[in-house]
């Protein structure tokens, strides 16, 4: 689970280009843009299913690995609120589609995507 304050459960998220070799698997867990001297903190948090027990074969002895990388680039051009709703949920969004019918003169507040429910 990533973030306690808004949890979302890795594999409900989008999946993402494995960038090391022997990764099974990646997920997007953002892509956003940073201001000069921002910085974001991501809360991770790995558990075993309660119904989980030692009997249950393959379980015991078994070993759980995970390596969480960024990727990074520059870019001269910061998305807009309906850009980065179509990163997180996709064109076709409902809430995307609100975002760009609002966001037509650059006069509305910029709203929390992540909140957009």
């Amino acid at each position: 689970m990533i973030d306690e304050k808004n949890p979302v459960v890795l594999n409900t998220l989008q999946s993402g280009e494995k960038t090391l070799s022997e990764a099974s698997r990646a997920y997007i867990i953002d892509n956003n843009a940073l201001n000069v001297n921002e910085e974001k903190t991501y809360n991770v948090r790995v558990w075993l299913d309660e119904n989980v027990t030692t009997e249950i074969e393959g379980v015991q002895n078994s070993n759980w690995s995970a390596k969480i990388t960024i990727n990074a680039k520059y870019s001269d051009h910061l998305p807009t609120d309906y850009e980065k709703c179509v990163a997180n949920y996709g064109e076709d969004s409902i809430n995307c589609q609100i975002i760009a019918q609002l966001d037509t003169t650059g006069a509305c507040p910029t709203l929390d995507y992540n909140r957009v429910a």
